[in-house]
């Protein structure tokens, strides 16, 4: 049976996440991990799949360059055994206009040795991407 994660670490986790410490946030990462976040890499620059901590350096990088983050709230957190799941909702503004962007979206995570060994993150990626492009998009119908 897998080693159980303490709670304790992953809400320290969720603690540098909100006041974005690259260095603090990579101590969590294992060299092997495999991050998945679903949604369209060519309009959020941290989507994508990717493998190793060099690669979640970066992802984490262009994030923090991407946008500022006003507000994150851990709103649940699950953990049981090797696992922890996690709903959160984030205010950011984009440069160069300040426009406010509001996303809402979960991480599925397995731990191995207090370090976080797959990470998948999905997020409500239309309603983010119309806020990041400020324009609604509106898929077109065929005729029946």
């Amino acid at each position: 049976m897998p080693g159980e994660i303490d709670r304790a670490i992953v809400e320290r986790f969720y603690e540098a996440c909100a006041v974005r410490d690259l260095e603090r946030l990579m101590t969590f990462f294992a060299p092997d991990v495999a991050w998945t976040y679903r949604g369209p890499p060519s309009v959020l620059p941290y989507c994508g799949e990717y493998h190793g901590k060099d690669a979640v350096r970066d992802r984490y990088d262009r994030l923090f360059r991407f946008n500022t983050l006003h507000m994150f709230d851990l709103s649940a957190l699950v953990v049981e055994r090797d696992r922890s799941a996690a709903l959160i909702k984030t205010r950011t503004t984009l440069p160069p206009d300040e426009r406010k962007v509001v996303s809402r979206f979960s991480h599925f995570m397995r731990w191995r040795d207090g370090q976080i060994v797959e990470f998948c993150g999905m997020l409500d990626s239309l309603d983010t991407v119309e806020q990041v492009l400020n324009q609604e998009l509106v898929p077109v119908l065929e005729d029946a």
